[in-house]
């Protein structure tokens, strides 16, 4: 075995393990594709940029009506652009004069190079051909990582404070989805909203809200007769002296230690039952 076909068998081990980690966080993150498009440079060039959308728990908020205090959360939809061009496009020197033709990804994903593919079919080329184009592939494969990297560190965010949450409050939260988001009419039994909570609708509060024949909370708009929420997961719901209302952004590291120093003091005044 000559030097060259050493290097060529040496780099398709390691090119075929970053292709591996690729796919691995590439499922993660194409259920979460909303949309791609393209973006004008500084140099009048477009570049590919892709949105992406997630749902999660972002705020805690407490409510307190009487000596009935709650901690509740609500779902968030959370978009954001990402810079994708390693996942769209080959640098020319990786492929100059379009020796090999890529081939696309298919459904969501159909901007995306399918570079398994496009790794195998270059598989037929001579090694004095296949020996530098693998050398300058496997950096351009390192970037795709970087890329989908940097999707899958936003994405993991809302996991992470959902097992956060689940922690600090001892329960299991279902998991975050794209209906929790929806304003729907309110028919939740009574003491699911605090008095001080919003409509949807009208923007009053819901104290404000008479009970409906229907089953729900009448609203007086025109354009609705009930009032509007999203769903709402208790985290807490306990007995408490005084009044507590107070909102944390879970996002903010310093915010979830505030969090964390309420929920000792709560354990030091809850009532007893």
């Amino acid at each position: 075995m000559g030097p060259e076909t050493h290097d060529v068998e040496q780099n398709v081990r390691e090119i075929e393990s970053i292709l591996a980690r690729n796919r691995e966080i590439f499922g993660r993150c194409i259920g979460s594709i909303k949309s791609t498009d393209h973006e004008l440079g500084n140099n009048e060039n477009y570049y590919p940029r892709t949105t992406f959308v997630r749902y999660g728990f972002e705020v805690v908020q407490t409510c307190q009506v009487g000596k009935v205090f709650k901690c509740v959360t609500l779902t968030e939809q959370r978009e954001k652009s990402f810079f994708t061009e390693p996942l769209s496009c080959l640098p020319s020197e990786v492929n100059p004069c379009d020796i090999l033709k890529p081939k696309y990804k298919s459904g969501h994903a159909s901007k995306f190079i399918d570079y398994d593919s496009f790794f195998n079919s270059s598989l037929i080329l001579h090694d004095d051909v296949l020996s530098p184009f693998l050398e300058k592939l496997k950096p351009h494969l390192m970037d795709v990582q970087n890329c989908l990297s940097e999707v899958d560190k936003w994405l993991q965010e809302a996991h992470e404070i959902t097992q956060f949450l689940e922690t600090i409050f001892g329960k299991k939260l279902k998991n975050p989805k794209a209906s929790d988001v929806e304003e729907k009419d309110c028919i939740c039994p009574y003491g699911t909203h605090s008095n001080c909570e919003k409509c949807l609708n009208c923007n009053k509060v819901f104290g404000d809200h008479a009970k409906d024949a229907k089953g729900g909370w009448r609203c007086d708009t025109v354009s609705r007769d009930l009032f509007r929420c999203k769903e709402v997961h208790m985290l807490k719901e306990c007995s408490l002296a005084g009044k507590h209302e107070v909102t944390f952004d879970v996002l903010l590291d310093w915010e979830k230690e505030k969090l964390i120093k309420f929920l000792e003091f709560l354990s030091c005044s809850i009532l007893d039952p």
